[in-house]
């Protein structure tokens, strides 16, 4: 969407949703993996991404999930950092021991980017993105997420 010189994030919401009712709302997902339009929203609909994998044949004792947040709280003790333990756990207790790089141009975003309410102001479009589109993905996400559990899934923070 950034490459339209016109385009603004509110734009691209607005022309998303357009999209989303005249496709077909959930069933026009799997479509947007083909064209790229939306990668911002696609991107962000893990539910998706994660079901795709698991329907193709992935196990789910394969699958290690983790919120950003956990591993960047840890990031300065890689031996200890709980995502890295729940790969090792995995993989072999001697892998994944990379060099702490400590040069602040490696772990700052270089990105601006603004609360939802501030870059997307339109608070119907807001509601809308929240209500019909990432809310029940979420919603089917953390079903999702439960159930595997018990087959080997591992939610480091949460198993």
């Amino acid at each position: 969407w950034h490459k339209r010189p016109d385009m603004t994030f509110e734009v691209h919401i607005r022309e998303f949703l357009r999209d989303w009712d005249k496709h077909g709302r959930e069933r026009w997902i799997p479509s947007l993996w083909k064209t790229n339009d939306y990668r911002t929203i696609d991107q962000s609909l893990y539910y998706y991404k994660i079901k795709n994998f698991l329907d193709k044949g992935f196990l789910p004792s394969q699958f290690v999930i983790y919120p950003g947040n956990i591993y960047l709280e840890h990031r300065d003790d890689l031996a200890s950092n709980p995502v890295l333990e729940a790969v090792r756990e995995k993989l072999g207790k001697g892998l994944l021991r990379p060099q702490i790089n400590n040069r602040s141009s490696n772990i700052k975003n270089k990105g601006q980017h603004n609360p939802l309410d501030v870059a997307l102001k339109n608070s119907t479009l807001r509601r809308r993105l929240g209500e019909e589109v990432f809310g029940p993905a979420n919603k089917k996400l953390m079903e999702l997420l439960a159930s595997m559990v018990d087959r080997g899934m591992v939610l480091v923070g949460y198993t």
